[in-house]
């Protein structure tokens, strides 16, 4: 069963699709059911002996929603139209994406979505993701190379979602440093009053500037904040910043004063001891004329 696209004069608005350039066949073989080659599937009726994981009786016979209005049905069950911002690829503009604002429209007289936000493809060195070439990686072997999740995020972050992106990890390398530069930050915030630049309007800014985070980072990159500030930019950006770099805890800070102690007492072999002791823990120490600064490693 095909809706018929001509039956919907704004089908070609949103994709800004020329439908009497389209070419019948041009994605599938055209079918001799459909009355304009942009028709598509609403429903789909099963063969004889053909397996399939959803079945519903309709007209007699067994069949499944077309995959336009699984979504758009799911939306009106669960959220409801419109909801405020329906996201996706931009490859899902000029067929999925239409298609169900066609359907709801249809069925509700509603419009499906006020805010559309579609991101540009991701590569890897340069090429096309796929399985056949073996450039597919998947957290856990992001994980195994040394690399956290929030790494990876903190790399998709520092771009822009409607620009392509080209992954390496040499790029993944800056990402996880920036994330490592951030938390030394921080944990400065526990050794000594930090009084932030009052930047937070401006990321704000950025962000509500169509979700423009590259500029937010930039900004965040060149301010002094307040351990608050980074509170919020945490909130807002969910990197586990302060989850991942709590203060110290009574153990290390007894390490800590056992290698104050000891360099006082000008006995740097065990001063050093109890360095090596502190960065096995994670936690490297630096000596400086104001005293002893600590950092997460």
């Amino acid at each position: 069963m095909y809706f018929d696209t001509s039956k919907f004069p704004e089908y070609a608005d949103f994709a800004k699709l020329k439908l009497d350039e389209l070419k019948a066949g041009a994605r599938v073989e055209f079918s001799t059911e459909k009355r304009n080659a942009s028709d598509f599937a609403v429903w789909k009726f099963i063969k004889p002996g053909e397996k399939h994981a959803m079945r519903w009786d309709y007209l007699g016979r067994p069949g499944y929603p077309g995959w336009h209005l699984e979504c758009a049905a799911i939306i009106h069950k669960e959220l409801g139209e419109p909801i405020d911002i329906h996201t996706g690829g931009i490859d899902h503009v000029p067929v999925h994406h239409t298609n169900e604002i066609a359907e709801t429209y249809a069925a509700y007289q509603h419009k499906l979505a006020r805010y559309w936000l579609h991101c540009d493809f991701i590569t890897v060195d340069g090429l096309k993701i796929s399985k056949s070439i073996g450039n597919t990686y998947t957290l856990e072997d992001l994980e195994t190379r040394g690399f956290s999740p929030m790494d990876y995020k903190m790399w998709l972050l520092s771009g822009h979602y409607q620009g392509a992106r080209n992954f390496t990890f040499d790029g993944l390398w800056s990402a996880h440093n920036r994330r490592a530069n951030w938390r030394s930050r921080i944990a400065l915030c526990y050794q000594k009053e930090i009084v932030g630049d009052d930047i937070f309007d401006e990321v704000l800014e950025a962000v509500n500037d169509n979700l423009n985070s590259a500029k937010a980072f930039a900004l965040i990159d060149n301010a002094e904040l307040s351990f608050d500030d980074w509170k919020r930019v945490d909130e807002l950006f969910g990197l586990r910043l302060i989850a991942d770099t709590p203060n110290l805890s009574a153990n290390i800070q007894a390490l800590m004063s056992e290698r104050a102690a000891a360099r006082k007492a000008k006995d740097y072999a065990k001063s050093d001891k109890l360095r090596d002791q502190l960065l096995d823990e994670g936690v490297a120490v630096k000596d400086t004329a104001d005293g002893i600064v600590w950092q997460y490693v």
